[in-house]
């Protein structure tokens, strides 16, 4: 596995760090505490429903949703407008 493999954790994870940081010395709430008890539930909801819960529904439109719609958009001759395989065509670098 490679770094890039893992960018979008990454990023998240930093950007996460960030707005805790930036929490910390500016507080929405002056009264609330950094580290609050349901703080590491609220973690949990939040990597549960931030990524598993997208590839989740990911999974279910790609093959539930979009096949249907491609059937759709084919009948009127629309499918170019809308094509989700269009990506496959981009270049590709590295």
């Amino acid at each position: 596995m490679k770094l890039a493999d893992f960018s979008y954790p990454i990023a998240l994870a930093i950007i996460s760090i960030l707005v805790a940081v930036l929490e910390h010395f500016f507080p929405w709430r002056k009264e609330q505490r950094q580290l609050r008890p349901g703080l590491f539930s609220d973690i949990l909801f939040l990597v549960f429903n931030g990524h598993f819960l997208g590839v989740i529904l990911y999974g279910i439109a790609s093959h539930r949703i979009l096949p249907g719609l491609d059937r759709l958009l084919g009948t009127y001759g629309l499918t170019p407008l809308v094509y989700r395989n269009a990506a496959m065509r981009w270049p590709k670098f590295g």
